[in-house]
């Protein structure tokens, strides 16, 4: 298993089983975790981290306009 802080709040950490190779995207706040995701190819891991950086972008703007 290794892992890897790809940005603040996400992290990547990759995993195998007898079925191959796999790894989970955490969108996390602290120890606060809004989702965990299972991805298993590189098209995949593209499409959910890039929604999540979408997410956290909204997230960060709306938070900005509470302050």
């Amino acid at each position: 298993m290794k892992s890897a802080q790809l940005h603040e709040n996400i992290r990547y950490v990759s995993l195998n089983d007898p079925d191959g190779d796999f790894g989970l995207l955490i969108h996390h706040d602290g120890d606060y975790i809004y989702a965990v995701v299972e991805v298993d190819s590189k098209e995949m891991f593209t499409e959910v981290f890039n929604e999540i950086m979408a997410l956290r972008n909204t997230r960060d703007k709306l938070n900005a306009l509470t302050v």
